[in-house]
């Protein structure tokens, strides 16, 4: 990882750190809870290390810990995010899911009522069908 541009110790620059052949090497560890449905982050935490390690910066030292933390999700922020995801939960599962699906329930009643009334339509007064053998047919001349 490349050293900053501007150190806070004065006198001293990034090039004046990398003639010393100390390296600087840092960790991270991200989690993130995600509520499946919405997506939306309802935890997260991130555990930082930076070390600096050999080179004649240290003397006889192997390496020293420029900076250790852990940062979390405040819980008013947890709690919030909580809130308004399960507050939205049913609006997300309606546009995602309800409504498709209703909607195409919807579309197959109406194919076949429409199917329905068309073959009915198509039925004789006295509830045969049509014969196209016996029907009259017209002659023109």
């Amino acid at each position: 990882m490349p050293y900053p541009k501007t150190l806070p110790v004065k006198g001293m620059t990034p090039k004046a750190l990398e003639e010393t052949g100390t390296t600087r090497w840092y960790t991270t560890v991200r989690r993130f809870w995600v509520e499946p449905l919405t997506g939306a982050p309802v935890y997260g935490e991130e555990i930082h290390r930076e070390e600096l390690r050999g080179g004649a910066l240290l003397g006889d030292r192997d390496k020293v810990t420029a900076f250790a933390g852990h940062v979390k999700m405040r819980e008013d922020y947890i709690r919030h995010t909580v809130d308004l995801v399960s507050s939205h939960r049913t609006l997300v599962l309606l546009l995602t899911s309800y409504l498709p699906w209703g909607l195409l329930a919807l579309a197959a009643a109406l194919l076949a009522l429409s199917l329905y009334l068309e073959a009915r339509a198509r039925r004789r007064p006295d509830g045969g069908t049509p014969d196209r053998a016996s029907a009259p047919q017209q002659i023109s001349a």
